[in-house]
């Protein structure tokens, strides 16, 4: 746990807000990923925010949490045939609402605690997949591989991350 821990808040920028007596803590996770491209095989445009939510089914990890692409009605309508995936012909709306990938294990159970307390997270894709970089395993080990690089934008009242 502890190095979980200390893996996030070593790359989280915080920016304190103050909103009618309660402090709300906004968070940026920059320079991370999305696992799991390999399989899912969905590229989102760059500056989407994807949502991120928790798993329940994964039966090899408690603290899974998936990445999605917002559904259509979620998204200008602007961006519907917007150029996904050139080398698939895909749009936007075609990957509407379709999971992207995993969070890194390493932060999956951090983002657990964080959306039960009424948190929310949520990922800007920054890049093109590519292999894994550090500080997660190099492409051969566990838990390396192909990722899509990402910001997480982080949301909670919880001060004791």
């Amino acid at each position: 746990m502890f190095q979980q821990q200390h893996l996030v808040k070593s790359y989280i920028s915080t920016f304190p807000l103050n909103i009618t007596m309660t402090n709300l803590l906004r968070l940026n996770l920059q320079h991370s990923g999305i696992k799991g491209y390999h399989h899912f095989k969905i590229k989102p445009s760059k500056n989407v925010s994807l949502q991120v939510d928790l798993e329940y089914t994964n039966v090899h990890d408690v603290n899974a949490a998936l990445v999605w692409v917002p559904s259509l009605n979620e998204l200008p309508t602007e961006l519907h045939n917007a150029t996904s995936d050139p080398a698939r012909h895909l749009k936007v709306s075609d990957i509407g609402g379709l999971p992207v990938g995993h969070v890194p294990r390493g932060l999956a159970g951090t983002f657990r605690t964080i959306i039960e307390s009424g948190g929310s997270i949520s990922a800007i894709v920054t890049g093109k997949p590519c292999q894994s970089f550090p500080p997660w395993p190099v492409a051969h080990a566990v838990g390396g591989g192909a990722v899509i690089p990402c910001d997480y934008m982080i949301e909670t009242r919880n001060q004791d991350l």
